[in-house]
């Protein structure tokens, strides 16, 4: 559509995954609004342009121009069921709310943003849950801490789902902990490589702590179901729902890695949904309990409340 301008260092999201704008060329493929691949049939060089900084209310922005176009909807526009309407940039610049709340409202994604499958090294739920309560450091076997003994059991099932036999075990080590044993390591007098270890090798996760923990690009540029099942796994052992008096349910998730908020936002960003984030300091808390003894925070905390899209279950 004629009009539209954005600089020329703008992130635009493809079927392999993010590009700058500059850089697109006619019959090119961008996602869509509807999160299908959508083929780039004329570039318009603008020249220079003033450049303005557009916030939303979940803290996400963009950089555009005075003439960019936004198809939005007014509260107005949704009490009487009309379709959303087109303007430019600067038609709501001094505009942007009404009686205390926001004016206008952008549309979300209709569908999942749609990348092509690729075959991944290890199972995507069981990715999230040993990214949740995993030790992925390699140093010793691959271990799983958890109080819950569904989410023990589901690891296990997910760790051996595309193997031919069962070959990988959760044994019980001590209280919640217990550690991924491949039964068949020393078949035949011979010693195999735990795959889980080789996995996490193979991702760059190995001699990674809880802070430095992320979700490898393999599995956030992939088929919609494999990027949901990652998410639910990372839900499952570190998310959950918060009520609020007044406040319908929503999801809550907390990490201590930067990278790993990144990338879940983008998870849920990619399906259809909204992340709302806030950081809890390290410095200054109260220190928590281990065995009764006082343990300082190390590491601040990243929240994220997480509304997805109808249909789209955060748990598996």
């Amino acid at each position: 559509m004629r009009g539209r301008a954005q600089p020329l260092t703008s992130q635009v999201l493809t079927p392999l995954g993010w590009r700058e704008m500059g850089s697109l060329e006619v019959g090119d493929h961008v996602i869509g609004s509807d999160g299908r691949p959508t083929r780039v049939v004329g570039i318009y060089p603008q020249g220079d342009k003033d450049v303005y900084r557009v916030t939303f209310s979940d803290g996400v922005s963009v950089e555009c121009c005075e003439e960019h176009l936004w198809t939005v909807h007014t509260p107005s526009d949704k009490r009487r069921g009309r379709p959303g309407r087109v303007l430019e940039t600067r038609e709501m610049m001094g505009n942007l709310k009404t009686a205390h709340q926001h004016r206008y409202e952008i549309p979300l994604l209709s569908g999942p943003a749609s990348f092509p499958e690729q075959p991944v090294p290890l199972e995507p739920y069981a990715l999230g849950l040993l990214l949740g309560d995993g030790c992925t450091t390699c140093a010793t076997t691959p271990g799983f801490s958890s109080a819950d003994p569904e989410l023990v059991q589901a690891l296990e099932v997910a760790l051996n789902d595309q193997a031919p036999e069962p070959v990988l075990a959760l044994a019980h080590k001590d209280r919640y902990d217990y550690t991924v044993r491949h039964t068949a390591g020393g078949r035949g007098g011979q010693r195999i490589a735990n795959p889980v270890t080789t996995a996490l090798r193979t991702l760059g996760l190995d001699g990674k702590t809880s802070a430095q923990k992320f979700v490898p690009a393999v599995y956030k540029h992939n088929a919609p179901a494999i990027r949901l099942a990652v998410l639910q796994g990372l839900l499952d052992t570190d998310g959950g729902p918060v009520t609020q008096a007044g406040r319908s349910c929503r999801v809550q998730y907390t990490t201590t890695s930067a990278q790993l908020a990144d990338d879940v936002t983008e998870l849920v960003q990619s399906l259809g949904g909204v992340v709302h984030r806030r950081v809890r300091a390290a410095e200054g808390r109260t220190p928590g309990l281990a065995d009764g003894r006082p343990v300082a925070y190390r590491h601040d905390a990243h929240v994220l409340d997480i509304r997805l899209p109808a249909g789209v279950a955060p748990s598996a």
